[in-house]
């Protein structure tokens, strides 16, 4: 907080200083002048003055330049006051210049030692609360930078003290997981990362304003980048804001040097930066993989260049871990990664764009958990959406009522509940052309789409046991052992009671609500356990939020202690351990982001799992 104040005082101090130089310069030559530096005073008579400024007219030949201004400052309960200042002449006929020159070299040697010496004990007793000259107040950080613009308009940018860069921490989660024998383990990291592509930085210079220039270089980035890819070294590596050319010729031939296999999807239109899905091949075999476009022209809440990539992987077993007389082939692992559409208004698009990659994981993982795969999901990216709003409930909970909800509420990014017009969302989202249900399910070529109510095979075997099935109508004639028989369920049958006919139902969609069934759950908390404050994923000038996120598949189960409500656990899918993240305080107190240590606006987010894989 000191260091940060100094520098907003520091900055506008020296503007003064160099306007009282100019003024001095300019004034009468006949007045009376004193200057008294600090440590040493010198006086200046009229006739020097005039004898100076005699030679500067007629003679033409040699012209004697001030010397630099020296002040001295004293500091109060009100802040910085100036005290006087000192404009040093040339003394008369060389040999006095001469004579001087050692003794003023040794003066002004002094008053810069000295000049420091008392800014640095001024730091030392400055208190936050103090008011100073030019400070802002208890303005929060986003005011203190429109406010340093306007009482500063020359000034284009300003930077910060360097600050002591903390490290992340690493939290182990083993301890609270249990372990299970049901197969063989293996042990991966995913780590997500928004490395910021350099050509949406340089056209947004304001939202970085906060940061050195060489802190912003990319040759500077890069290499910052590669080193943290290189210590946490994540088998799978989710990027997203990648950069086609940097990614091409700089990226991904280091990734492939270090084992990594890679596919890359650009945005759409004219845009430069897409994502990337990287793996390590000593971990993982690729079984097959899409592509995602969001941009469906024709749909209003898919008109966005965003993309995602949606990749299923076999874990290699390692030989001393493959029990004897089992197959050594585990369920797959599906890996999704995505960067949705920034804008806070248009919570809307995001939600169609979640829905839309929903529906493309459950196509790629719905014929392996038709055959008794567990086939966890793991989805990582920029989701540019808040904790706790309904964007995020959607994904955690598998379920959102969104008819009549303001769009811009969806993701919380900002409040804009006092705007005369809000756009809101009705029911249905998208057009039922798009070819997805309310269930984030594609409607396979299987079903007949001529029929306006059109159901899938597992909804139609799921209504064999439901409690109308097993009711005989009155009407129905009596034939001992055909009509008398009720069918009776299995004992490991559960009737879903949410998978109604209209929930399931193509045409038409009306409900208002929009469900998943992938069990999905975060990473992290979004809140210090220890100090309560939000954790932070993303900063830049006036605005730090949580938006990233890494969410795995996880078992629901009806806890007591949660009311009976949903709630979920892990299952095969167990998280061992995370990258601790900083609060939105810590971060400022590190120079913000990107600083010389972290590279992006965006913290990269590492999570480890235990995966019990389950033979088949």
């Amino acid at each position: 907080m000191i260091a940060s104040l100094l520098a907003f005082v520091l900055f506008p101090l020296s503007q003064f200083l160099h306007s009282i130089a100019d003024k001095t310069r300019e004034n009468d030559h006949s007045q009376e002048r004193k200057s008294i530096a600090v440590g040493g005073s010198s006086e200046m008579s009229d006739a020097n003055e005039a004898h100076s400024d005699k030679n500067n007219e007629n003679a033409g030949k040699e012209v004697v330049s001030h010397k630099p201004v020296y002040l001295q400052y004293t500091m109060s309960g009100d802040g910085f006051h100036l005290l006087s200042a000192d404009v040093p002449q040339a003394l008369e006929g060389k040999d006095k210049e001469k004579k001087s020159n050692t003794t003023e070299q040794q003066n002004e040697r002094d008053l810069t030692q000295k000049s420091l010496q008392l800014f640095e004990n001024s730091a030392e007793n400055l208190q936050d609360d103090m008011p100073l000259d030019w400070s802002f107040g208890t303005q929060n950080r986003e005011e203190l930078v429109d406010s340093l613009f306007w009482q500063i308009p020359s000034l284009t940018s300003f930077h910060l003290p360097e600050q002591e860069v903390k490290e992340r921490q690493w939290e182990d989660l083993t301890k609270t997981q249990k372990s299970s024998n049901n197969g063989c383990q293996i042990e991966f990291t995913v780590m997500s990362y928004n490395i910021l592509s350099q050509n949406l930085l340089e056209a947004n210079p304001t939202l970085y304003a906060h940061c050195p220039t060489d802190v912003l270089s990319w040759n500077i980035r890069l290499h910052n980048l590669l080193q943290e890819f290189r210590m946490w070294d994540p088998d799978i590596l989710c990027l997203q804001e990648a950069q086609e050319d940097h990614y091409q010729e700089q990226i991904e031939p280091t990734l492939v040097q270090m084992g990594y296999k890679c596919m890359y999807k650009r945005r759409t239109g004219n845009k430069k930066d897409g994502c990337a899905l990287c793996y390590k091949t000593s971990k993982f075999d690729l079984i097959s993989f899409e592509l995602v476009e969001f941009l469906q022209p024709s749909v209003e809440v898919l008109d966005r260049d965003n993309v995602g990539i949606v990749a299923l992987f076999l874990g290699v077993i390692p030989s001393d871990l493959k029990p004897e007389g089992r197959p050594s082939k585990a369920s797959p692992i599906c890996v999704a990664n995505t960067h949705l559409l920034f804008s806070p208004r248009r919570g809307d698009i995001k939600l169609a764009q979640v829905a839309l990659l929903m529906a493309e994981i459950d196509l790629m993982i719905r014929p392996w958990r038709e055959k008794g795969a567990s086939c966890p999901v793991i989805v990582c990216g920029d989701f540019n959406c808040i904790p706790r709003m309904p964007l995020y409930q959607f994904i955690v909970t598998g379920q959102l009522y969104y008819h009549g909800l303001p769009a811009w509420m969806i993701s919380g990014q900002e409040d804009l509940s006092h705007k005369f017009y809000q756009r809101k969302l009705y029911t249905p989202l998208w057009p039922q052309n798009l070819g997805i249900t309310d269930r984030c399910q594609y409607v396979t070529s299987t079903e007949n789409k001529s029929d306006n109510r059109i159901y899938s095979h597992c909804f139609m075997r799921g209504l064999r046991y439901s409690p109308p099935a097993c009711i005989r109508p009155e009407a129905l004639e009596f034939i001992p052992g055909v009509t008398d028989a009720r069918p009776v369920p299995p004992e490991n049958w559960f009737y879903d009671k949410s998978a109604n006919v209209e929930s399931k139902v193509f045409f038409p969609r009306i409900g208002g609500t929009l469900y998943h069934n992938l069990n999905l759950k975060s990473v992290h908390s979004h809140y210090d356990l220890e100090t309560g404050k939000p954790e932070v994923t993303s900063l830049h000038t006036g605005l730090g939020a949580t938006v990233d996120y890494i969410f795995y598949s996880a078992e629901p189960v009806n806890d007591p202690k949660h009311g009976g409500r949903r709630h979920l656990q892990d299952g095969p899918l167990k998280l061992l351990g995370r990258l601790t993240l900083f609060s939105e305080e810590d971060l400022w107190a590190m120079n913000g982001l990107p600083n010389k240590m972290y590279s992006s606006d965006h913290l990269c987010l590492l999570a480890k799992f235990c995966w019990d894989t389950i033979y088949f």
